[in-house]
């Protein structure tokens, strides 16, 4: 039979602790929940000049509907900016959620490397 010691004892435990490590490291992970869908992005509301007058226009019809024309562009140009700036925004939040997971997975290799190396030099 052969003798029990502190030092193997601890051996024994260490090989046991990095063996249970490195089966999480090769276990597979459940998928994901499903990402929720994003949410519905309202049409524009801009109203639109519709088609060019048909009857030979006056000058006040053809001011008004330049002014309608004008306005429709001003409208939309407001609407793209406004879903722009919100698009960026959701970019930058979702480039720090995957920062932080990142980060968050270097941790855990630095962990398991640094346990690794310990056992490493116990079995020497």
């Amino acid at each position: 039979m052969i003798a029990s010691t502190p030092r193997s004892n601890l051996r024994v435990a260490a090989a046991a602790a990095l063996l249970s490590l490195s089966s999480l490291a090769f276990a597979q992970t459940p998928p994901a929940a499903p990402a929720a869908p994003a949410p519905p992005v309202p049409a524009p509301t801009c109203e639109s000049p519709g088609a060019l007058p048909t009857a030979k226009p006056g000058m006040n019809t053809a001011d008004n509907f330049q002014k309608k024309v004008d306005n429709y562009g001003t409208c939309m140009k407001a609407y793209v900016a406004e879903h722009r700036t919100a698009a960026e925004a959701a970019v930058a939040a979702a480039r720090a959620h995957q920062d932080a997971a990142n980060e968050a997975v270097g941790k855990y290799n630095d962990y398991v490397n640094a346990l690794n190396e310990q056992q490493a030099k116990a079995n020497r």
